[in-house]
């Protein structure tokens, strides 16, 4: 059997343990799986994405709000987008960048630099507010423990500071007093003196981190001293070029696009480093490298990234952080973003009131989760701008095994291939080439037969390649290689 190696288009297709042509599937350890289609769960909410949340109110009920450019929408549970924007609407954020929002307390803040910060509580706000006190305007917001941060600001308090390397925090346990009066607790502003501008901040064990485009800075939670933070200088030369694919992947770790490729954590650990990085830099728009958006699904411990190619056509690249694989999908995605089915009443669901039982019954109990939403998944906006969940059947899968010479220094020729797993359906091409500088002649594509099992070939040469291709729908969980038959040939 040739195992499928992992895909790592940088080294090009004669690498031994690795191919360059890899798409819509997962990786396991010893294998891979089916990457599920695009599955709409809700109406167009009528313009391009700018920002998408879930969240849970006190009550348990999961709630799920998109951004347009200009307004603020919630999902109800009938699919339709009810606006929440306060009277109005917003000027909303510049070209490139996105709303950003984080919960502290009952309040779901949202941001960006032209708009003031908007707040709306999320157990019983039907529209949004400005947030209370003197909140700046701020591209970036997080809470970090019992303080809410804003960052990369509009102006600053101070006038002699720059800013956009400014960070500032409320006071303790109130999102709403940004008074900044030296007192222990209260509000207080955060300079980064060098490091260019900072492209985002996230909460971490025991404070958080500032990441700049050429710097970051680590802030630790210092009480009792006149300052609630205290900031060290973690890393002066490698910072991050796009602030929408720094993306936490839990207990500090992180993973971040710099201007020369793929990092992760604090060491700079080059996770793309003669697997991704050539190709991937080589693909994006190079004016819109900064616009690169990425999102973790935690499920399948895989952070997908969002991005426009040289033609401005979106595609998708992810890289599984627990087996340190990356994969590829065709999937053309506008935005990406956790989904969560929404809470819903009886009357949504449109069924008969004798199919709803109490919870000693069958059918559909009154106090089903259901009723609450809560259904987590990974999920994207297309350029529809139709909200799709990745729950369908799986898409088609193909995946190429590296050109390679089957018996060394000579020819073969190949009879059969088989694909083990628990695949029922595919199709295999073979292609051969008789000189490693030679394109490769892909002969036609046969199908596996019922009979036995295998897919027949009649294909001479010196060197080989193998195409597998599962069509969409076929239901299947692994294929861990390919079986070929194959004999030497009359070509030494």
């Amino acid at each position: 059997m040739i195992p499928f190696p992992p895909y790592k288009p940088d080294l090009g297709q004669f690498s031994g343990d690795s191919t360059d042509v890899m798409k819509n599937v997962l990786r396991t350890a010893n294998g891979v799986a089916p990457m599920p289609d695009l599955l709409a769960i809700a109406n167009s909410i009528g313009a391009d994405v700018f920002g998408g949340w879930v969240y849970r109110n006190a009550a348990g009920v999961y709630g799920l709000i998109a951004a347009t450019r200009t307004n603020l929408y919630k999902l109800s549970a009938t699919g339709t987008w009810d606006l929440i924007s306060k009277v109005g609407g917003y000027v909303g954020p510049l070209d490139g960048d996105l709303w950003q929002a984080d919960v502290f307390g009952t309040l779901l803040i949202f941001t960006n630099i032209n708009d003031p910060p908007q707040k709306f509580d999320i157990d019983s706000g039907t529209l949004c507010a400005d947030l209370g006190g003197t909140p700046p305007r701020a591209k970036f917001i997080e809470t970090v423990g019992d303080f809410l941060f804003l960052s990369h600001l509009a102006v600053s308090p101070l006038a002699e500071t720059v800013p956009s390397r400014c960070a500032q925090h409320s006071l303790i346990n109130d999102a709403e007093n940004w008074t900044i009066d030296g007192q222990e607790g209260s509000s207080d502003l955060i300079i980064c003196p060098d490091g260019d501008e900072i492209m985002g901040i996230f909460s971490r064990p025991g404070g958080a981190m500032i990441m700049q485009r050429r710097y970051k800075r680590r802030l630790t939670f210092s009480p009792g001293t006149p300052t609630a933070f205290t900031m060290t200088d973690l890393d002066p030369t490698r910072g991050a070029v796009a602030p929408n694919a720094i993306v936490p992947i839990g207990g500090g770790n992180y993973i971040y696009l710099n201007e020369t490729g793929w990092y992760m954590g604090d060491d700079h650990q080059a996770i793309g480093s003669e697997q991704m990085d050539r190709s991937f830099l080589k693909d994006v728009n190079p004016d819109k490298n900064t616009w690169v958006q990425g999102v973790n699904d935690a499920l399948n411990r895989i952070v997908w990234f969002r991005y426009q190619d040289g033609s401005d056509t979106y595609k998708m690249i992810g890289y599984d952080w627990e087996l340190g694989n990356w994969l590829a999908s065709d999937a053309r995605v506008q935005y990406l973003m956790t989904t969560t089915t929404v809470a819903g009443e009886m009357d949504d669901y449109h069924v008969p009131m004798d199919t709803y039982v109490d919870s000693k019954g069958a059918g559909i109990p009154m106090d089903s989760l259901s009723f609450k939403g809560g259904r987590v998944n990974l999920g994207a906006f297309k350029e529809d701008h139709i909200l799709y969940q990745f729950s369908g059947a799986p898409m088609e899968a193909q995946a190429e095994l590296p050109t390679g010479q089957l018996i060394e220094g000579r020819g073969a020729f190949v009879r059969a291939t088989q694909l083990l797993g628990d695949v029922p359906a595919y199709s295999i091409s073979v292609g051969s080439a008789t000189l490693p500088d030679q394109a490769i002649d892909w002969k036609s594509v046969s199908s596996r037969s019922l009979r036995t099992g295998k897919c027949p070939h009649r294909v001479d040469g010196k060197f080989h390649r193998f195409r597998v291709t599962i069509p969409a729908g076929t239901p299947w969980t692994i294929a861990h290689g390919l079986q070929p038959t194959f004999e030497p040939s009359g070509e030494a």
